[in-house]
């Protein structure tokens, strides 16, 4: 399993755990989501707030759309 994450995730703590856990992380800054694995499943992290921000403000529903 190889996971592409976010250059912006490096603060989050994730990028770490998923080291420890013996997976290959590249880190780079990717277009449209905060992690990719395998090249085929997009995730966007978001925090509590964070996701009602992006409700309102419709960047949530941007998002979907492009990593669709």
């Amino acid at each position: 399993m190889i996971i592409s994450a976010d250059d912006r995730e490096r603060s989050s703590g994730v990028v770490d755990l998923l080291r420890k856990a013996g997976i290959d992380v590249i880190v780079r800054r990717l277009p449209c989501c905060d992690y990719i694995i395998n090249n085929e499943i997009f995730i966007e992290r978001k925090t509590d707030k964070d996701i009602i921000v992006s409700i309102f403000d419709r960047r949530l529903f941007r998002q979907s759309r492009v990593m669709k």
